[in-house]
């Protein structure tokens, strides 16, 4: 049963999520982003594609917070971030976020880790526990996402 929330659950977030939240990262990381949005947008350093269900706008980490800023923060529906593991930053989202850890899983050589922040308003249950974060671990790559990770690891 787990696995197929697992599946299915990033679809029926994309469809049902009303807002969107995200704190600033004020990081310099190399790395690059996914927004997952209802709102086509054409913006300079990022590219947009359809997904059929909706757009995900694509760019370099770096610009992450510009972009949001020029997204109507009601129709984006998650975000995800990707860049080399840290641990100094990885603790320090953590601990920004009050991020408290729900679960892990361990799947091949990828690691998941799933939490839950009482600052980001977004969240769905899972086994009757609220996550709306995912960390996935890769030796020394990390993909975190908000409220799940919805392009894959």
């Amino acid at each position: 049963m787990k696995i197929c929330s697992f599946i299915f659950l990033p679809l029926v977030m994309l469809l049902c999520f009303p807002s969107f939240s995200l704190p600033h990262l004020d990081y310099t990381l190399d790395g690059k982003y996914n927004i997952f949005t209802t709102q086509q947008v054409d913006l300079p350093n990022s590219t947009c594609v359809d997904s059929g269900l909706g757009y995900i706008i694509k760019g370099n980490l770096n610009s992450l917070n510009t972009t949001l800023t020029k997204l109507d923060n009601s129709l984006i529906r998650g975000v995800s971030i990707e860049f080399t593991y840290d641990t100094t930053i990885l603790t320090d989202i953590v601990n920004r976020l009050s991020i408290t850890k729900v679960d892990t899983q361990d799947i091949g050589d990828i690691q998941f880790v799933y939490g839950y922040s009482p600052m980001l308003p977004l969240f769905t249950t899972i086994d009757n526990q609220k996550i709306n974060i995912q960390i996935a671990k890769e030796k020394d790559y990390l993909k975190i996402g908000y409220p799940l990770i919805l392009d894959g690891a």
